[in-house]
């Protein structure tokens, strides 16, 4: 348990220290995610059929390659993320409701 603590405690010091702010940190990390699934692409469309009796092509189609789907989508878009003004928050999502306005 001790080793679990020491882990998150060092990602929330790594999370706060800024670096995951970049977007060239994000791509990156992105791509990192994408090579690792590359290279267990076997054991993980392995699970999927030992598991849930996918075969591989199904495997493939409906989880593998909805993932490298996802994350080339995400690193070609994540620049304009980035850079994307804010967006209005709904009222009813605000901390205090607003004030009457009666006249």
């Amino acid at each position: 348990m001790d080793d679990i603590e020491s882990i998150v405690a060092d990602q929330r010091l790594f999370f706060a220290s800024g670096r995951t702010r970049s977007i060239a940190f994000r791509q990156q990390q992105l791509r990192v995610l994408r090579n690792a699934i590359a290279q267990n692409e076997k054991q993980i469309l392995s699970a999927l059929h030992a598991d849930l009796k996918k075969s591989e092509y199904e495997g493939y189609l409906t989880e593998v390659g909805i993932i490298y789907d996802e994350i080339r989508h995400i690193v070609k878009h994540t620049p304009q993320v980035g850079t994307s003004p804010p967006f209005p928050v709904p009222f009813y999502q605000e901390q205090k409701p607003p004030e009457p306005d009666i006249k």
